[in-house]
């Protein structure tokens, strides 16, 4: 992950990091296990915003996440193991489907129609959608 955000740093528009403790008392909270890659990544910086290649990214704080996921109605018309992260800053949003905790991948939905029948997967883990948002993919 060090060497994606070497990359991405330049443009892209940091929050303060956040903490282990953070991370660890929304996993405890929430009773999920985030991925590692979005944790190093979230150490570095809680959300934020900018371009990574060509596409557009705005990633939420994790102090925002559940209020934002409440606000889209994911759970609501996706259900407890998806949890929306970040957006393309207009009406496409990004993922984790936790349906399977062994393979956590990135999914994208339309905040038009969101519904689990329209969702597109992107990735399989945080770091490959970095990479791919990187790669103009």
């Amino acid at each position: 992950m060090e060497k994606l955000i070497r990359k991405i740093e330049e443009k892209w528009n940091r929050n303060t990091n956040t903490s282990i403790q953070i991370l660890n008392e929304f996993e405890n909270n929430h009773s999920l296990t985030l991925p590692t890659d979005y944790e190093a990544f979230m150490k570095w910086s809680n959300g934020g915003e900018g371009f990574i290649g060509n596409n557009y990214l705005s990633i939420w704080k994790i102090e925002s996440l559940i209020q934002l996921n409440f606000d889209y109605s994911i759970q609501k018309y996706l259900g407890e193991k998806i949890l929306m992260f970040g957006t393309d800053g207009g009406s496409y949003g990004y993922a984790f489907d936790l349906r399977n905790k062994d393979n956590i991948s990135i999914i994208g939905l339309s905040l038009g129609d969101i519904d689990l029948n329209e969702i597109e997967q992107i990735a399989p883990s945080f770091e490959e959608f970095i990479l791919k948002l990187i790669n103009g993919n």
